[in-house]
């Protein structure tokens, strides 16, 4: 924008002292590296604050309880039947959480946790599930529907956010 000083267009950028158009042209070469340098760190801080925090993927099941074996000492496997195909990335060692809510007496939900000790398939291709427990809860017994939550896998937020961009 020009403006008329003494009859005289001049731009108002150079109505300015010699001091501020220097700095105007010439940004000082410490303020571009120091910020430079300040919003890495802030990214750095950020993508390590990403990777501590850890994020549990559980696959929810329907399930069966279709009977309990005791084994040695105080653990138990317990055998459920699976209303749903099984999934591929349910496997052997998993930890699993077995919850089954009473519908007869509407009492607290049961839970069993242990993990997965084996897979098969019994008649017709009816998918088994296997799940040794530390302990037996007297109240479970077979014939009672539940759900069963299997944790898949623990992920950081830094990995996740990884696979999402795809070198």
């Amino acid at each position: 924008m020009e403006t008329k000083i003494n009859g005289k267009a001049v731009n108002r950028y150079e109505l300015r002292s010699d001091d501020v158009q220097e700095v105007m042209n010439n940004p000082p070469h410490m303020l571009i590296t120091w910020g430079i340098v300040m919003i890495l760190a802030v990214l750095c801080i950020l993508f390590v604050v990403l990777d501590r925090f850890r994020i549990h993927e559980k696959l929810h099941l329907p399930v069966l309880v279709a009977a309990m074996k005791a084994g040695e000492e105080d653990s138990v496997t317990v055998i459920l039947t699976l209303n749903i195909a099984m999934p591929t990335k349910v496997r052997t060692q998993l930890p699993a959480q077995l919850t089954i809510n009473p519908l007869r007496d509407g009492g607290p939900p049961l839970s069993l946790s242990g993990a997965i000790d084996s897979i098969a398939y019994a008649q017709y291709g009816v998918p088994l599930i296997f799940i040794k427990a530390g302990h037996r809860d007297q109240a479970i017994k077979p014939g009672m529907p539940g759900v069963v939550a299997i944790n898949i896998q623990e992920r950081s937020l830094f990995s996740m956010l990884l696979d999402r961009i795809k070198f």
